[in-house]
């Protein structure tokens, strides 16, 4: 899932005041302040202390629009410690697109050989840039920048860590300390017509309902409905028993007959509560894997997620 990587801005009086030699070559010109930019390497995912589990960052920054002399910054470096300083710089009166990403540098530095956290495309999902606009930094002597970086299958592996924990990174001149913030997944679907429950005989029909895809790319997803009925008694159908592949804009209606003398004496008409949930997953499951598996594996860990409109 995605984390906020908090980037403190700051507009420096003059132009060379904020680049270092060797950094970015020439981005003088323009007549535009230049604008410094501040981040820290990530040393703590929700309460796990990943310090020295990364040591290498690359950083692209590219000019999309605006009238500004700007090199774009395409950067790769090893860092020595997880509280090193990643600097770069900005002109005023453009526009940009920032891509991060945080892993395990090669041994000359050149290159991410494992990546752990990015906001570029990976594991079937898009680049998801953050867009730095030239009225965010016009006229300002600070901003705060929200950049989203996601874990990878391989960091959520490697760290130690659920890809729905986030680290928090913020720029070293806040004084206060930075919490890790934790990112809340959102369900794939949602639930376009709600279900419609009546009772035939002993049994319970849960028809005309419908749930739609909002996900931005495919996915493979177990969708589970439970009933429950007065006291302790549920039951849990699943809506289908393979695991569906889910592409943008997929419907799949709702339409189930559960034998309520199966589950409870108390009679239909307690039913209390009718919730309808899924687990996706961004890589398809082994041909051994159930709807049914993947709901009962999510129970247990507690991160199913709620269908809801």
């Amino acid at each position: 899932m995605k984390t906020v990587l908090i980037a403190s801005i700051a507009t420096l009086s003059a132009t060379a005041a904020c680049i270092k030699p060797g950094n970015f070559g020439n981005n003088s010109g323009g007549g535009s302040k230049m604008v410094s930019v501040k981040m820290k390497m990530p040393t703590k995912i929700g309460d796990k202390d990943i310090t020295g589990k990364m040591d290498g960052y690359s950083l692209s920054i590219k000019k999309t629009s605006g009238d500004c002399v700007f090199t774009d910054v395409d950067r790769i470096e090893k860092v020595a410690a997880g509280d090193v300083k990643i600097d770069a710089s900005l002109k005023q009166g453009c526009d940009y697109s920032l891509l991060l990403s945080f892993g395990k540098s090669s041994a000359d530095g050149k290159k991410l050989d494992q990546i752990f956290l990015t906001s570029d495309a990976h594991d079937n999902k898009p680049q998801s840039p953050t867009q730095i606009k030239k009225d965010e930094l016009q006229g300002k002597t600070a901003i705060t920048v929200k950049a989203c970086v996601s874990v990878t299958d391989l960091g959520a592996k490697e760290l130690g860590v659920n890809a729905s924990a986030c680290p928090s990174v913020a720029d070293d001149s806040t004084e206060t300390t930075i919490d890790p913030v934790i990112a809340q997944p959102s369900a794939i679907f949602k639930l376009t017509k709600p279900v419609a429950p009546s009772i035939s005989g002993s049994n319970l029909l849960l028809v005309g309902g419908e749930i739609s895809a909002v996900a931005t790319a495919n996915r493979y997803c177990a969708v589970a409905i439970e009933t429950k009925f007065m006291g302790t008694a549920f039951k849990r159908v699943m809506l289908d028993d393979a695991v569906i592949e889910v592409k943008p804009g997929d419907k799949k209606t709702i339409d189930k007959t559960i034998d309520i003398k199966e589950i409870t004496n108390a009679g239909p008409n307690n039913v209390s509560e009718v919730k309808i949930f899924e687990f996706c997953q961004d890589t398809k499951p082994s041909a051994t894997v159930t709807a049914l598996s993947m709901i009962d594996a999510c129970t247990a860990a507690n991160n199913c997620l709620a269908i809801k409109p």
